[in-house]
């Protein structure tokens, strides 16, 4: 499976439904990182990307992102088939903020270990028998 990435500085006016980046829908599916008006993000997947924009901004998206509109793409992945974008979506969706970010900052380093569990309640915290 290839993926094509593009990640977009999150300081920025990153605007794409003007322009940037050009977004080409020659390819089947994309998974995406949109951040909302009340600075939480939102994963999605679509065939077409560049609509599926225009949707979410226009309040036809999905419920949560027109209530915090306006919404800004800040990450997208590219795959082969929409049916692959759908599962990187749910991987995402499952994700923390702190794992999101480092994903759309390009540190694919970090993201093992804020795949690591710190809740109190797991295994590696109970003392031996």
């Amino acid at each position: 499976m290839e993926k094509i990435v593009v990640s977009a500085p999150l300081n920025n006016n990153f605007s794409p439904i003007f322009g940037r980046p050009v977004i080409e829908n020659s390819m089947k599916g994309y998974m995406y990182i949109l951040e909302c008006a009340n600075r939480k993000y939102y994963v999605g997947s679509a065939q077409d990307l560049k609509t599926r924009l225009r949707q979410h901004q226009d309040g036809e998206g999905a419920n949560f992102t027109k209530k915090f509109l306006p919404v800004r793409l800040v990450y997208f992945e590219e795959y082969e088939h929409v049916e692959q974008a759908f599962i990187g979506e749910k991987q995402v969706q499952g994700w923390s903020r702190q794992k999101k970010e480092a994903l759309m900052y390009g540190a694919e380093n970090d993201l093992h270990d804020l795949s690591i569990c710190n809740n109190k309640t797991n295994s590696k915290y109970k003392p031996p028998d």
